[in-house]
């Protein structure tokens, strides 16, 4: 049988309470002096947010050093106030007292002091601290310090702390519309807030620090509004949301807690927006095992690991976040995820704005993915994500990087200033490259090698440092109707075993020569222009291979070819002059 009692247990500290503990005596009641600083503030500095935080609605009034937050008529509707002072100075000594002499609707102000009770509120009461939250303490010994069970009520302006070895919520919203407010919590036990069932809260400016496990925990189908409070420094989650649980969590600063800051699973459907996440030591945001959020227009920042991490058949959508400076990835989707990511700025992450692998896939869609340390979006081990419409600027590594199996569609992305490859493609990957702008890279415009190989359409490949289209050893690629223009180096540049087939592609105005072939190059050359380069329409060095079948030369400076006597090329005599 638990130990439940009605109103409110009042514990000695020295006591003990399991929840399958048979039933006993209550312990004692016991209220014990004013204690000017009852909880240490914990040490909150971070990065300023740079929207501004909403007004704590609970905050004392300025003018009078013990006032109460002002009613809430939607919950304070019998017009009757009870106080409650230890000193013995007001209407109760103790909240249990008080509790049990309210009637529904009563609002019951507790005057600054330290009360060791566990509160149990089971009918429509509003309890309110007078003055500084922090003189106003509710603690509880291995036992709920609140369990709320009515179907409305307002809990404002107090400090509320649990601790013990045992395993106890620190507040327990079991069911009804609890407004809780205004209040430092923490919990030396399980999580500090539990929602669950029929419960739908509205926690708001709250201060939930220093807890043993999460700093608010959402299970069971619960809803709620989750607005405005800070969430920090708590063991593990900051904010956990499992089993079909639909809170909206909004506006919150979630920050330096054990574990990720929101983390979402076993088909939990939270709305996360607006929020600032950071410093957490996993995930800024974890999606799992049929998660599914919303989350859009967060500030998720300094996480130990990723940014965003959408793994084990994860799902939501995740729109116009800015995800930064994140030690992992910026986001990383595995293992069967399927996120949508819409609009989002992912940026200056140590390693890569965006990885895929582990066979998921999803939607990418109108991010801008900007300076990150590795490759601006990677996809790896048998991935297929859809990348559209995307900007992938200034990265430090390959601006798409696609390897180990993997087979995404590419299509209508900006990939500009990369300082490696603009398209990496090898180990086996074999995407569909279409419509894409492809410019200004520090090395080549597209590169597949290491067995990479992949259709590429219709791309424009322009102004890179080195080739437009590179290809060695085993990369076959299948390139038709791009254009490969304004490249510092040859246009098309096969070496060392490459292969491939390129049709209908227009090669002009390139450093070098429009096609280059060396080192056992074995490419097939079917209808393209080729025009306008710097030296030769084809230069083929001693070994390499090709065949040319209907392809057009014009203007290119040192005339159609260049064909060393070792050099096996066809049908470059059938081809046209312009």
């Amino acid at each position: 049988m638990t130990r439940c009692w009605i109103g409110v247990v009042l514990v000695v500290l020295a006591a003990g309470c399991d929840r399958d503990a048979p039933a006993d005596d209550p312990p004692s009641r016991r209220v014990v002096e004013f204690t000017p600083d009852p909880m240490k503030a914990p040490d909150l500095g971070a990065p300023t947010p740079a929207k501004p935080v909403r007004a704590k609605p609970a905050a004392a009034a300025a003018a009078d050093p013990l006032a109460a937050p002002p009613p809430d008529p939607s919950i304070h509707t019998s017009g009757r106030v009870l106080t409650v002072d230890w000193r013995g100075q007001g209407d109760h000594a103790t909240l249990g007292e008080a509790i049990a002499a309210a009637g529904a609707g009563d609002r019951i102000v507790v005057r600054p002091g330290t009360y060791l009770e566990s509160i149990d509120i089971t009918q429509p009461l509003e309890i309110v601290g007078a003055g500084d939250p922090r003189h106003v303490r509710v603690r509880a010994e291995n036992t709920n310090v609140l369990r709320f069970g009515a179907v409305r009520g307002r809990v404002a302006n107090l400090t509320l702390e649990t601790v013990g070895d045992q395993k106890w919520f620190g507040i327990d919203v079991q069911r009804g519309r609890l407004i809780l407010e205004g209040c430092r919590i923490r919990s030396g036990m399980l999580a500090a807030v539990a929602v669950h069932g029929e419960a739908e809260p509205v926690l708001r400016g709250n201060t939930i620090v220093d807890g043993k496990a999460a700093g608010i925990f959402l299970f069971e189908q619960a809803k709620g509004l989750i607005e405005d409070n800070e969430i920090a420094f708590n063991g593990n989650a900051g904010v956990e949301v499992k089993d079909q649980a639909t809170p909206t969590v909004r506006g919150n600063r979630v920050h330096h807690n054990g574990g990720s800051g929101v983390f979402v699973h076993n088909a939990g459907r939270p709305i996360v927006e607006d929020n600032d996440i950071f410093g957490n030591r996993l995930a800024g945001i974890e999606v799992r095992e049929g998660g599914a959020p919303t989350v859009r227009r967060n500030r998720v920042y300094e996480g130990r690991e990723s940014g965003i991490f959408v793994n084990t058949d994860g799902a939501g959508t995740f729109e116009e976040n800015e995800v930064f400076a994140n030690t992992l990835a910026g986001v990383e989707v595995r293992n069967g995820a399927r996120p949508v990511l819409r609009g989002n700025r992912i940026h200056d992450g140590v390693e890569s704005g965006l990885y895929v692998h582990g066979g998921a896939a999803g939607e990418v869609v109108d991010n801008t993915f900007e300076r990150n340390g590795l490759a601006g979006v990677e996809v790896k081990d048998q991935a297929t994500p859809e990348v559209r419409g995307n900007r992938i600027l200034d990265g430090l590594g390959s601006g798409l990087y696609i390897h180990g199996g993997a087979a995404p569609l590419i299509v209508d992305n900006t990939v500009e200033r990369s300082a490696l490859a603009g398209v990496e493609v090898k180990d086996g990957a074999a995407p569909v490259v279409r419509g894409n702008r492809v410019r200004d890279g520090q090395q080549g415009g597209v590169f597949v090698h290491e067995g990479g190989g992949g259709t590429y359409e219709e791309n424009t490949i322009t102004g890179n440092r080195l080739a437009g289209f590179e290809v060695k050893a085993g990369g076959a690629p299948e390139a038709r109707r791009n254009v490969v223009r304004d490249n510092q180096a040859s246009g098309v540049y096969v070496q060392a075993d490459g292969r491939g087939v390129f049709e209908e592609n227009t090669v002009t105005g390139n450093g070098r020569a429009g096609v280059e072939l060396v080192d056992s190059a074995g490419p097939v050359f079917r209808r393209n222009t080729i025009k306008r380069n710097a030296t030769h329409g084809v230069v083929a060095g001693a070994g390499a291979r090709a065949e040319f079948a209907g392809d057009t030369f014009a203007d290119n400076l040192k005339g159609r070819a260049a064909i060393d006597p070792a050099a096996r090329v066809e049908g470059l005599e059938a081809g046209k002059d312009e």
